[in-house]
């Protein structure tokens, strides 16, 4: 860069040129020099491959700048390019993402042109003309005047004397303004009762599903809630409150069963607040969904003060918390202390409960709450006999006059019977070992996650057939909230359909329609939009039913916050800001529909739906899958301290993978991955050392002491001495699972007396197995006592402990007592002889 000073005054011209991208100053440049000298300011681009800016500052020494700007800079020229299209139904506009690698050619405007043509572009049926100083833009272009059909999208860069820079083109298709072909299809809606659940049974005031009960004993609210026979609730559910100054309770008046039937019943229960009318409108589905609409109605108006709803639960059944946060950081044993969330910031989604038995509360969003201190919208206090979760719909007071709703649903847990045979699953490694299941088996569609029956990747079916005939379970790649922007249905109806905000930019690579990338490129989509629901079931039940699929794996498998008004999203508080709203009932009405295609429809029960829900278990979703793919949120962890040793302590793999939900969870083993995305490629040879033993096999052990499963894609985890243990014992619907929080009349640690050291018990036809787990730093001498009366040794007086792996022999004394050695972050599996 050259600057001239002119000016004829004898003080010399300050000169500052910064070099600034991504809010940092990458180059600072200062110079002074005197009149009618000329100097040249060198912009060193070396490494530096982003866009960015440069500013530039001239003055007189000592006095106020008397020039500046900001010029858009690129280090590198690169190429011309459409970055994306998409659609604004509501404004007619198609809006196209374009790339420039330079703002000026020979310090001339660049002149776009782009047209909208049907035949190789001889006859031009739209066409604009304009020039953009800037690296990346969006144009918008009316197009209410151009006729539905398909049509070339060609974008020419020109420099001022008209020759071409570069010459673009893209596919675009104008949909009619009817309803298009897929609009209100009923593909997948059913009243039917998939299995494994049975058809809903009613009492006089109670709702049975599979393994719960939801009783409505004289209340607006459940007033107890059973799972397993168990009574989680130590009294009913209330709403309390503060009206004019005056503590209230909602009290009931009235109990009647709108509709029964086999998959759903309705429900309106009545009662007041004080003098304000309380009514709930309850629906209760086949697998224990349970949503609500709470309404209070005023006559006059009231100052409602506060007004909370609180689920007292049984101590003993309320020991573990599943808050869904992505990290698991209020995942885990229940605290002593109050624990609280923000149901907005951080989604209105948590769990409390047991080690097998629990409650889901979830909601859309904040609608009709009226709160303040949204950092207090959940507080769980914990009591001495009952833990108390309380929800603060109201903490700032305003008059009450009108109709006010509320919305929100439960879900006891366990909500369904494991599949069966799911210990069976062998999901695919690089092993000596047979395996059965294949769950990511990618890029079989040309475009992501687009299941056009015309656009497949002809090489990988044929894969997939290979696969199929040899007896594999097979399930493709999918996603449930991601979608390729580059199909053409996208490119008209994406707007609708898309989540907001954008979680990133159009035009970064996943967006972008660069060639080499158009196997991965997605954006994400809104599964609260019913056209979107529409489109994508009408799409996979086609592909589902020509290729005979008998499961499919879903990526990106989790509801997400939204705002985007064009389908419903969001709400507006008192004061018309908008809100985002939890796409939780979209999201479950999407994999219901999936859930029905694939086990009633098409293949049958035995099919296998994958669900990759990383750290957000969901179960109004997750419910509708086999398997829940988790543990891609701990890979930056993994990386950083090269294990799972603080990452994933006992309580929270209880709280995220143990048996509570009904859906098998499987732990996604991320130590290659995480070291090479956070640390280098070289270091992840480490996990194929001697040294990574034993944090792998800490792994392993955290599994196995858990009955779960884990899962290796990335070749890091071997499992073949495991699995030789579980073919030789005989791994199926036979085996008995006895976890070590509920084993004690099996076994007794009698040292140490630790809650890192433990001990479950794997029980089929007379065999045992017992699995002790060392989650300590220290190596430990284990002392325990079996229960020779539970636990029949072939020769009472002297049986013996094998290790299945190491071949040690442990001996077991007459009175069923047993020393074994362990070490550090360690496990044995042991059969009892």
């Amino acid at each position: 860069m050259t600057v001239t000073n002119l000016n004829n005054i004898a003080v010399p011209l300050e000169s500052t040129v910064q070099l600034q991208a991504g809010g940092a100053n990458i180059i600072n440049y200062k110079r002074e020099f005197l009149p009618q000298q000329s100097i040249t300011i060198p912009v060193e681009t070396k490494g530096f491959k982003d866009n960015g800016q440069l500013a530039i500052n001239l003055k007189l020494k000592d006095k106020e700048p008397i020039y500046t700007t900001t010029l858009p800079f690129a280090a590198e020229k690169d190429s011309f390019r459409i970055n994306y299209i998409y659609t604004r139904l509501k404004e007619k506009e198609a809006c196209i993402g374009l790339h420039q690698p330079f703002v000026s050619y020979l310090n001339k405007d660049i002149i776009c042109r782009i047209s909208f043509s049907q035949d190789s572009g001889e006859k031009v049926a739209l066409e604009k003309t304009f020039s953009k100083a800037d690296f990346d833009y969006e144009v918008p272009i009316n197009i209410s005047s151009l006729a539905p059909g398909k049509y070339k999208v060609y974008v020419m860069f020109q420099d001022y004397n008209g020759s071409v820079l570069a010459t673009l083109s893209d596919e675009y298709t104008k949909y009619p303004d009817t309803p298009p072909a897929w609009a209100g299809n009923k593909i997948g809606i059913t009243d039917a009762v998939p299995y494994p659940w049975n058809p809903i049974e009613t009492t006089k005031n109670s709702v049975k599903c599979w393994g719960r009960e939801y009783v409505f004993d004289k209340g607006i609210l459940p007033t107890q809630i059973k799972s397993a026979g168990k009574e989680l609730l130590a009294s009913p559910i209330r709403l309390t409150g503060s009206i004019n100054g005056k503590k209230v309770q909602a009290v009931f008046s009235d109990f009647k069963w709108k509709r029964k039937a086999k998959n759903k019943v309705d429900i309106l229960a009545e009662g007041k607040l004080d003098d304000v009318k309380v009514a709930t409108d309850i629906s209760v589905e086949y697998d224990g969904f349970m949503w609500i609409n709470l309404s209070l109605d005023s006559t006059a108006s009231v100052r409602l003060d506060n007004l909370a709803l609180e689920i007292p639960f049984r101590k003993e059944y309320a020991t573990l918390r599943n808050f869904g946060d992505y990290r698991l950081g209020r995942t885990g044993e229940l605290p002593d202390e109050i624990s609280r969330k923000n149901l907005e910031k951080d989604k209105p989604i948590f769990w409390i409960g047991g080690n097998s038995e629990g409650l889901q509360w979830f909601a859309e969003g904040m609608s009709g709450w009226h709160i303040k201190n949204l950092d207090s919208s959940l507080e769980v206090v914990p009591q001495q006999n009952i833990v108390i979760a309380r929800l603060n719909i109201v903490d700032t007071g305003f008059d009450l006059n009108h109709s006010r709703k509320v919305s929100f649903g439960f879900q006891a847990t366990p909500v369904k019977p494991e599949p069966a045979g799911w210990r069976n699953w062998r999901i695919c490694y690089k092993t000596a070992m047979p395996w059965n299941t294949v769950i990511w088996f990618t890029e079989w569609t040309e475009l992501f996650n687009y299941m056009d029956t015309a656009r497949l990747n002809s090489t990988k079916i044929e894969s997939l057939k290979r696969l199929q005939r040899a007896g594999k379970t097979v399930s493709p790649y999918a996603a449930l909230t991601c979608v390729s922007p580059l199909s053409p249905e996208y490119k008209y109806y994406g707007g609708e359909w898309e989540k907001h905000p954008l979680p990133w930019n159009r035009i970064l690579s996943d967006s972008s329609l660069d060639p080499q990338n158009r196997t991965w490129a997605h954006n994400m989509i809104c599964m609260n939009s019913s056209s979107y629901r529409d489109f994508y079931i009408w799409k996979l039940n086609h592909t589902v039913t020509q290729l005979n699929l008998e499961g499919l794996y879903f990526d990106w498998a989790v509801p997400y916050m939204c705002n985007n008004e064009e389908h419903g999203c969001g709400y507006r508080d008192d004061s018309g800001v908008l809100h985002p709203t939890f796409s939780v009932l979209g999201a479950r009405e999407l994999a219901k529909r999936i859930y029905s295609i694939l086990k009633q429809n098409v293949y049958s029960p035995k099919s296998v739906i994958t669900h990759h829900m990383s750290g957000e278990v969901c179960m109004p979703v997750h419910a509708f899958a086999d398997i829940m793919i988790d543990g891609e949120n701990l890979t930056s962890a993994v990386a950083r301290e090269e294990s799972y040793y603080k990452c994933l302590p006992i309580d929270k793999f209880q709280a995220e993978y143990a048996h509570q939900w009904g859906s098998v969870p499987v732990l996604l083993a991320e130590f290659k991955r995480g070291t090479w995305l956070f640390n280098s490629h070289e270091r992840a040879a480490f996990w194929d050392t001697d040294a990574a033993k034993t944090p792998i096999n800490h792994l392993l052990g955290l599994v196995l002491v858990h009955d779960g499963i884990c899962y290796s894609n990335w070749n890091d985890v071997n499992q073949d001495a495991i699995w030789r243990i579980q073919d030789d014992f005989g791994w199926d619907d036979k085996v008995e699972f006895l976890p070590y929080w509920n084993n004690s009349d099996h076994v007794t640690i009698l040292s140490p007396k630790n809650r890192d050291v433990v001990v479950s018990i794997y029980k089929r036809e007379g065999r045992y197995l017992l699995i002790p787990f060392n989650n300590t730093d220290e190596e430990i001498r284990l002392s325990i006592k079996i229960n020779p009366s539970k636990i029949k040794l072939k020769n009472p007086k002297q049986g013996v402990l094998t290790d299945k792996i190491s071949k040690e022999v442990f001996a077991l004394s007459s009175n069923g007592n047993a020393e074994i050695s362990m070490g550090r972050r360690s496990f044995r599996a042991l059969e009892i002889n």
